[in-house]
């Protein structure tokens, strides 16, 4: 088995062509391997060298390499710079591969952990303020408020004594929004990227998250969300 193999099979699932992710190299992997790079206008030899393992990755290299820097270029503040990394994270098409919280996006938002315990809906916020903030070149307060980034509880908690930490209000892009179950539980997070007050609604940027569960999905999502809900929201400047 290869690591290498591995994770050009994850991709390879990524972009459609769909094979056993096993790192084993095997004729279905080289045929699927092979397809890409015509399509991409690579060598279509099946070899996975450097060139065609860009190409795989190339949807999570501009989110690490190309979208700090526009984001520096632009002059944003903090809260505009959260809300377009996440938007750009939504628009690479970022989900699980290969299983449960499984996968390159997930290990890219789990600092390289991935598996059926790590629910990363706060891993992804917590990436998303994180480079935003590295990004400008701004160290703030805020992330001070993520201890870890496996843990909604424990965010809310470190927010909370940083009176980060509100229910009563609006809303405001940037802002973290918290699902809340009780005033100590919280089971869900996710990016406000849009607040529409005669409507009361607001938009979020989600992981871990999907359609028909937005607790235990297997992607990023758009979602549109009643202000009337059970949330808390912490304030990221």
């Amino acid at each position: 088995m290869s690591d290498s193999t591995r994770l050009a099979q994850e991709w390879l699932c990524l972009h459609g062509y769909d094979v056993e992710i096993d790192g084993i190299y095997g004729p279905a992997t080289r045929a699927a391997l092979t397809r890409f790079q015509t399509r991409r206008g690579l060598k279509p030899d099946g070899v996975l060298n450097p060139s065609t393992l860009a190409g795989l990755e190339a949807p999570l290299r501009s989110i690490v390499e190309e979208v700090p820097d526009q984001l520096r270029a632009a002059n944003l503040v903090l809260d505009s710079a959260i809300v377009i990394l996440a938007t750009r994270i939504l628009r690479a098409g970022a989900r699980e591969v290969g299983g449960p919280n499984r996968g390159p996006w997930v290990r890219l938002f789990m600092e390289g952990r991935d598996g059926p315990e790590w629910s990363w809906c706060i891993g992804l916020c917590h990436y998303v303020v994180a480079e935003a903030a590295r990004a400008i070149r701004l160290p703030v307060p805020i992330l001070d408020v993520f201890p870890g980034y496996t843990s909604c509880d424990a965010v809310a908690r470190h927010a909370r004594l940083a009176g980060r930490l509100y229910t009563n209000g609006s809303p405001e892009p940037g802002n973290v929004m918290l699902v809340r179950r009780t005033s100590d539980d919280w089971i869900h997070a996710g990016i406000v990227a849009d607040v529409d007050d005669d409507a009361k609604t607001f938009t979020t940027i989600e992981g871990n998250a999907s359609a028909t569960d937005p607790r235990n999905g297997d992607r990023v999502i758009r979602k549109t969300r009643a202000l009337t809900g059970r949330y808390d929201f912490i304030r990221t400047s």
